[in-house]
Formats: C-alpha cells, structure tokens, sequence
C-alpha cells in the first residue's frame, strides 16, 4: 500500500479520527471517577477529623499534652491511607504528630484554621517525596479556637484503582482501534475498486474504444459517477456517428461536384471540337 494512495490517506484519516474519539471518551470517564475518589478521599478525612476532635479537644482542657502525641500515634496504625496526623497550635507549630520527628516544627499551612470553614480546609501537599491531601479542621476547647488539627492523606489506593481504570480504558481504546482498522480496510477498498475500474475505462476510451461501459455499481456516489461516465461515452459515441455521417455526405457532396465538373469540361471540349471544325469549313469554303 503506497503512503501516498487515496486508500492509505481514508484509512489514516478514519483512524485519526477514531483515536481522537477514543481519546475523549477515555479522558472523560478518568477524570470523571478521579474527581469522585479525591471528593471521596477528602469527605472520609473530614469525617475522621471530627473523631479526633473531641478526644484531642478533652485532652488539651485536662493539659495533656502527652495523651494528645499518643492519640495521634496510633490513630493512624490501622489506617493505610492516612499518611500522617498532626495537631497545631495557634502560631503553627506541630504540638502532635504521629510523626514525631515533626514536633515543635512549623506547618506548612496557613496558621489556625478558622471556625466556621465548613467542617475542614483542604490543600495539596507533600509528604515525604510523595503527593499527599491534606485536610485540616480548627480545634476547639471551651468554644474558642486554640490550633488546628490535620490529616495527611495519601493518593496509593486511589492510584491503584485510576491504574486499573486507565489499563482497561486503553485496552478498550486499542481493540476499537483494531476493529476500526479491520473494518475499514474492505470499506476502502470498495471505493477504490470503483475509481480504479473508471480510470481503467478512461484509458480505454483515450485509446478510441467507445463501446467500453463501466457497471454501475457499489456505493450511490460510485454509481452515480459511472452512471455520468456511460452518458459521457455515449455522447461522444453520438457525436463520432454524426461527424462519420456529415464525412460520409460532405464525400458524396464532394463526388457530385467532381462529377458534374468533369461533366462540364468534357462538353467543353466537344464544343471545342465542333467550332474547329465549322472554322476549318469555312475556310475550305472561302
């Protein structure tokens, strides 16, 4: 198959066009199911912000600083998808982590989360090298705000599941491509055949065979161009028979002329003929 054929250039510009196809119907549903697990990853930390904050509130209005770091420590032991938990105070310093190399650090947040922020502030973040959502809520004791508690939240499961989900969507995305391309194929070829049998005939009408007549089958547009080539024929073959007869009278026109002019010049030469006679009597005469 040459590159520069018209059935390379349809089966490449169908292909095109069934991979951009693809490719919009596999972007949407991953993005789609990728927004819905991070909202779903993002609620279940709120959710298990406000199991922590009751505990850690008691503990921080009883001074014990101590119970809130253990708390933190094993909130996490049976959760895998919480990297890290932490407590703030109000100027931002790690008063708690269940990482314990963090404490007494500053956070990278903003400071205090304030109260009435919809039940948790969400960012991105990084947590040892890795990409990380982190959800924060204020901490109240006594109704007034005195840090921030957090949670690390890390993408693993959430990878896992868009992983599967883009394997399968490019599994299904290769066998579309696959059966495009198969059944594109006898498609093309189809629409070929036509052209290449009127090009044929074209050839053979250049050499002077007029009786040549292309079928007229395949799809409309097929048909409906060798229809118009059969017409094109048959006019020229009308035409060829009107100049072979109008040469075949201008020859018979052109006898009679030929004809009568010999006609002529022969009774010319007998008029000739006679006067020299009559000419020679005379002067016998005289």
């Amino acid at each position: 198959m040459r590159w520069n054929s018209l059935a390379t250039r349809l089966i490449l510009s169908f292909l095109l066009y069934v991979i951009a196809v693809t490719a919009l119907l596999t972007i949407v549903p991953y993005t789609f199911v990728r927004h819905m697990l991070e909202e779903g990853l993002a609620e279940r930390g709120e959710a298990r912000l406000k199991i922590m904050h009751d505990p850690i509130s008691g503990y921080l209005s009883l001074g014990m600083s101590n119970s809130v770091q253990t708390y933190l420590a094993d909130f996490t032991k049976e959760l895998p998808e919480v990297s890290y938990t932490a407590m703030a105070d109000d100027k931002g310093i790690f008063q708690g982590n269940s990482d314990p190399s963090l404490v007494g650090k500053p956070w990278s947040g903003n400071g205090a989360a304030r109260p009435g922020a919809g039940g948790g502030r969400r960012q991105s973040a990084t947590y040892r090298g890795k990409r990380i959502l982190e959800v924060s809520a204020p901490v109240l004791v006594e109704g007034k705000p005195v840090g921030t508690i957090l949670i690390g939240l890390n993408y693993r499961e959430m990878d896992n599941i868009l992983g599967k989900l883009m394997q399968r969507l490019v599994l299904i995305g290769f066998l579309v491509l696959a059966v495009s391309l198969v059944s594109t194929r006898p498609f093309t070829t189809r629409i070929i055949s036509g052209l290449t049998r009127l090009g044929r005939m074209t050839k053979e009408i250049s050499r002077g065979e007029l009786r040549t007549k292309v079928p007229e089958e395949g799809y409309d547009e097929i048909r409906a161009l060798a229809r118009d080539f059969n017409t094109m024929a048959e006019n020229l073959r009308t035409v060829l028979q009107q100049i072979q007869q109008t040469g075949s009278k201008v020859g018979e026109f052109s006898t009679s002329i030929l004809s009568v002019i010999q006609n002529q010049a022969t009774s010319a030469a007998q008029q000739a003929a006679s006067v020299s006679e009559v000419t020679a009597t005379m002067e016998e005469l005289g």
